[in-house]
């Protein structure tokens, strides 16, 4: 997958089919989404391209930031593996955000040789939110690019969306937000040195700190799984600040790989979420500590 940013002025010298949105979770909706672009890509021999923002528009709108369910560089993980041949990623700006519609998609045709558009039925671009299905309809006529406008997803008659994973997911619902999401959510970061404390107790765990924005299920200890090198090792998580031993509210993400050696120091990982095990607590001794974690990692 090539990655396109700001800074990238080259015109691309190919044909493409392209979508655009936040895309806020990858989930089952966003899935039908992609693969109908795959398929007028390989119908019509086109290169297939996902255009998203560096964060959110209501980032810049609100002037704050928003919780999301992927960071941009989780964004880029999963869409590597969906098999996706161009990622466009935009910053959302005084500029990009007064372009009118029209101006909009003549970007797309001239810039990016967009022969097919596909989008959901409330897709809306340019100035104010101006276009919609309807203006694109008569552009699609008038500059000569396949459109097609999907309905919205539903899964047992439930519309998917990222709101709605994001309620189950803080609701601690971690099966059913991983059944819309269509695969296991996931906390992707570098791992860093932490205290060493599961080392001496015979458990060594990779630690990554989750971005301020992501959405994070209740703490506790989860059943989770890695992939390193091709291999998928099963896992133990444990999410949260870690009340036993220390009194800093900073948020980690631990994890003891099961048959794992070696050293994941700045590695880039991303630990998928299978089951929830137990809440987090706080013990009276490490001891205690440890005999609970023996008891966790028999659980998985």
């Amino acid at each position: 997958m090539e990655i396109l940013d700001k800074n990238s002025v080259e015109k691309l010298n190919t044909y493409t089919c392209i979508t655009i949105g936040k895309f806020d979770g990858l989930h089952t909706g966003h899935d039908y989404v992609f693969n109908t672009v795959k398929d007028i890509a390989a119908k019509d021999n086109l290169k297939t391209m996902v255009c998203t923002f560096e964060a959110p528009p209501l980032d810049f709108i609100d002037n704050r930031e928003n919780d999301i369910l992927l960071t941009l560089d989780e964004k880029k993980s999963r869409l590597k593996k969906m098999g996706i041949d161009y990622l466009n990623i935009w910053s959302f700006d005084e500029r990009f955000m007064h372009i009118m519609p029209e101006e909009f998609i003549k970007m797309l045709l001239e810039k990016f040789g967009m022969k097919a558009f596909v989008c959901g039925d409330d897709f809306r671009y340019g100035y104010r939110r101006q276009g919609d299905t309807e203006l694109l309809h008569k552009l699609s006529e008038k500059y000569g690019f396949k459109l097609s406008v999907l309905k919205k997803f539903k899964d047992d008659e439930i519309t998917v969306s990222s709101t709605k994973i994001k309620e189950l997911l803080m609701s601690g619902d971690i099966n059913e937000a991983n059944r819309l999401l269509g695969y296991e959510y996931f906390i992707g970061g570098k791992v860093v040195s932490g205290a060493r404390l599961g080392r001496k107790m015979g458990f060594p765990t990779a630690n990554i700190i989750p971005e301020i924005q992501k959405v994070l299920p209740p703490f506790g200890v989860y059943e989770s799984k890695v992939e390193i090198g091709g291999r998928i090792y099963k896992g133990m998580t444990n999410i949260g600040t870690k009340p036993t031993v220390t009194s800093d509210l900073k948020i980690t993400v631990e994890t003891y790989l099961k048959d794992f050696t070696g050293n994941l120091y700045d590695e880039y990982i991303d630990v998928e979420l299978v089951r929830f095990i137990r809440p987090e607590k706080k013990f009276n001794s490490i001891e205690e500590l440890e005999m609970q974690i023996k008891s966790d990692v028999e659980a998985i």
